[in-house]
């Protein structure tokens, strides 16, 4: 047994048609605040929530793992010069006109994250390198 009937609350008859507070529509879509919902929840408004859980796989801490490779830093600075956004990340011009996935987005800034504390790291490494290197010139030339 199949049906094809819409859940709809609000206002859908004359003499103000189309105030539309919910709709459940029959393919398992449901919208607030909008007639025609095309996702799983589709709300026309602000959404206040305590908490949303999203799944996003596989999290970012194989950035960690001896085998990734990190872009060399003037390789990065070259993409951000020709492109203005990082690598892996969508554009502004996407975002606006597509929207962006929050599971998806928030999986590639904790990467971001990892491989700039990375990126730190390295730089920190070399800093003390280079400033033994200099501590051992001024020494010799006492």
């Amino acid at each position: 047994m199949t049906f094809d009937w819409d859940l709809i609350v609000g206002n859908t008859i004359t003499p103000t048609p189309g105030i539309l507070a919910i709709k459940a529509a029959s393919n398992g879509n449901v919208g607030i605040g909008t007639p025609n919902p095309t996702e799983k929840l589709a709300v026309n408004g602000t959404i206040r929530a305590k908490e949303i859980k999203v799944k996003a796989s596989p999290w970012p801490d194989y950035v960690f793992n001896d085998d990734h490779q990190l872009m060399p830093l003037d390789s990065l600075a070259s993409f951000v010069k020709e492109n203005k956004h990082l690598p892996n990340i969508a554009p502004a011009k996407s975002v606006e006109e597509n929207g962006v996935a929050l599971g998806e987005l928030n999986r590639q800034l904790l990467q971001k994250i990892e491989e700039m504390t990375l990126y730190l790291i390295d730089q920190s490494r070399e800093i003390k390198s280079l400033k033994n290197e200099v501590q051992a010139l001024k020494t010799q030339q006492r």
